[in-house]
């Protein structure tokens, strides 16, 4: 009896039509959110970019781990953060110093 079982390559080659039918309809489903107001001009560019990076890669698929370059604030403000948080070496709100004591105004726990 012959069966009709497909072999390695050919579970390969399925796998990566598939993947690159996903793709595309993903980046079909950014643009029509886009259209409809869902999503900005610039989300929409990033997720497309990203959709368009991942099909280049062989049996791979969209995961988190591919926006973080895109989600990663870059200029001056983190130079700055990062600076001033070093000089100032803040490591936890735990050890801040209480505030002076003063008699007119209320504490309030939240």
């Amino acid at each position: 009896m012959v069966t009709n079982e497909p072999s390695g390559a050919e579970y390969r080659e399925m796998m990566e039509t598939d993947r690159i039918r996903v793709l595309k309809a993903l980046k079909i489903s950014f643009w029509r959110q886009f259209e409809q107001g869902v999503l900005s001009e610039l989300a929409v560019q990033m997720l497309v970019n990203v959709a368009e990076v991942v099909e280049d890669k062989p049996l791979a698929m969209i995961h988190e781990a591919d926006f973080h370059k895109c989600l990663e604030i870059r200029g001056v403000f983190p130079w700055i953060r990062s600076n001033v948080l070093s000089k100032v070496k803040v490591d936890d709100v735990e050890n801040t110093p209480e505030p002076p004591y003063l008699p007119y105004v209320k504490k309030i726990n939240i």
